[in-house]
């Protein structure tokens, strides 16, 4: 009896592996649709562009979904956008989907694509940036190779209002992200990344009241759970302008700024994640015992999480790193 037991476990076993094998057989064969968010508020100096440089993708299988966010500018915004739906072939235009929404920023933006998204994969360009023609099928193409990922970055390029490359920030070959820490020093560039739509499945989404670093927000609540891989090939291009200069200065008019921004996402940090995530002797936040999180431990590792958020902007943070330490350590004070 136990050995048709060890027999009939044998088989079953072999025919889940051939069910698996089957399945990744068929996801291999076809090709999953990325969606690809444009935000955009008063961009109708560069919106057409970045429309067009998901129109000439190597990968085809594509949708693009541009979010006006509430745009001040007398619908010229629109009136590109209509003028490129108008002048690019029908089966291009029927690619593109035009939402208009009130303005409430850009993650708000980003959150009705994601709503809206019909893709497996999101994508994100903002409305000023380009990809390169080989992003999506140089991502996918990974993704075919490592099943597994779910998250996909790039290397990027900084191109002035010109057009004209400035900087390039590569990536080397097989870096992968596994914990908040390794976000330390490393810039995460969200246009660069493509995210399988499982990891929004728990309704995870952009903070809308975070208007400057809801990214990193995002980006560190992903990577608790979900790897980040990279690609080396630059495949996205980032234009600083004046506009950005231009909106800044509304932004800040309206109290909404930098400082805020990173204060908010600050705060995040230690009310969401053990502060061994950025430990540096840790793997595992499971591997640092309680014990162990000395007052002195935790400052000296604040140090390194403030450090890395200064490369979005200064910003004071002393009475919230005081106060919010001693929440992480749920009052405790060692000796």
């Amino acid at each position: 009896t136990l050995s048709i037991l060890q027999h009939a476990r044998a088989l079953e076993l072999r025919t889940d592996q051939m069910r698996r094998l089957i399945a990744d057989a068929q996801v291999l064969a076809t090709s999953p649709l990325v969606s690809v968010i444009i935000p955009v508020f008063n961009g109708a100096d560069y919106i057409a562009q970045s429309i067009a440089s998901v129109l000439a993708q190597t990968y085809t299988n594509y949708e693009i979904l541009v979010i006006n966010d509430g745009s001040t500018d007398e619908g010229a915004t629109r009136a590109v956008v209509e003028k490129v739906l108008r002048n690019v072939a029908p089966a291009l235009a029927g690619k593109i989907r035009y939402l208009e929404k009130p303005n409430g920023g850009v993650s708000t933006a980003l959150n009705l694509g994601i709503d809206e998204m019909r893709g497996d994969f999101f994508a994100w360009l903002s409305h000023d940036d380009l990809f390169h023609p080989d992003k999506l099928r140089l991502q996918i193409e990974f993704w075919r190779r490592n099943l597994h990922a779910r998250i996909i970055g790039c290397s990027h390029a900084v191109l002035d209002a010109n057009g004209t490359m400035v900087s390039e920030h590569k990536v080397p070959a097989n870096t992968v992200l596994r914990r908040p820490r390794d976000f330390l020093g490393f810039w995460v560039f969200g246009c660069g990344l493509l995210i399988h739509r499982s990891c929004f499945a728990d309704g995870l989404r952009f903070n809308p009241e975070n208007r400057y670093v809801q990214d990193y927000e995002m980006f560190y609540d992903l990577v608790r759970t979900i790897p980040f891989y990279y690609v080396p090939e630059t495949l996205v291009y980032w234009r600083q302008h004046g506009q950005v200069v231009k909106r800044d200065l509304v932004d800040r008019q309206q109290g909404i700024n930098q400082e805020r921004s990173n204060s908010m996402l600050f705060t995040a940090l230690l009310t969401r994640h053990d502060i061994a995530s950025f430990h540096p002797a840790t793997i595992k936040s499971a591997e640092l015992v309680p014990e162990s999180r000395r007052v002195a431990d935790v400052v000296a590792q604040l140090d390194l999480v403030r450090q890395a958020l200064l490369n979005h902007g200064a910003f004071e943070a002393g009475a919230i790193c005081a106060e919010a330490t001693l929440v992480t350590l749920g009052g405790t004070h060692a000796q």
